[in-house]
């Protein structure tokens, strides 16, 4: 089949257009070149979906006794990330609901994530230098970056100068606690973490 690129006007009717051609490969959009992201391993799978299970299941749609926070999260998500020229897909993002009545939809979002992880196996220099740089300048306050191999979470907090500040870095071993931003409950960093097998 020939991908056809002359009726596509924008960054997103581009990558649609290549997922069409290309079923199970995602594209991104990374400074006006079409990217894609790396097919996730056993491993990078596994931690994923652990994290999803633990904080999806606290938070997402839940709103706490109170009536306050609650979130829509989701998986393997493209965003389009204002002030830059990309669109990214994030392994989870999440979106508070006392901001956002209804889930983002559309492809990509277009709403601002406010919060993001990514899980990294084979992705470090992505993970740690295009995925925060995009995150910070489109004002994102927290980013997850996941070591899928050496089992650590380090949570990143957005300054008001756009800069990032890494506010806690965590292992299996570490205590129960609040982890931003879900600060209605205390997580566990071993189950979050820890291998499923």
């Amino acid at each position: 089949m020939k991908l056809n690129l002359e009726d596509k006007k924008t960054p997103a009717q581009l990558l649609m257009a290549y997922e069409q051609i290309f079923p199970g490969i995602h594209p991104e959009w990374i400074d006006g070149v079409i990217g894609i992201k790396a097919l996730p391993g056993w491993l990078h799978g596994n931690v994923t979906s652990q994290i999803l299970r633990t904080v999806g299941g606290f938070f997402h749609r839940h709103k706490a006794s109170n009536g306050e926070g609650g979130w829509w999260i989701a998986t393997e998500i493209s965003v389009q990330y204002l002030n830059t020229d990309r669109i990214l897909q994030a392994d989870l993002a999440g979106w508070k609901r006392d901001q956002h009545s209804q889930p983002p939809d559309g492809f990509p979002v277009t709403v601002r994530p406010d919060w993001v992880c990514e899980v990294c196996h084979t992705t470090r220099k992505k993970d740690r230098e295009l995925v925060p740089d995009t995150l910070s300048k489109a004002g994102v306050p927290y980013y997850w970056f996941v070591d899928a191999e050496e089992l650590f979470l380090e949570v990143w907090e957005l300054q008001m100068d756009k800069s990032w500040k890494i506010i806690k870095i965590l292992t299996e071993k570490n205590e129960e606690q609040i982890i931003q931003p879900f600060v209605t409950r205390t997580l566990s960093p071993k189950q979050l973490l820890q291998k499923d097998w």
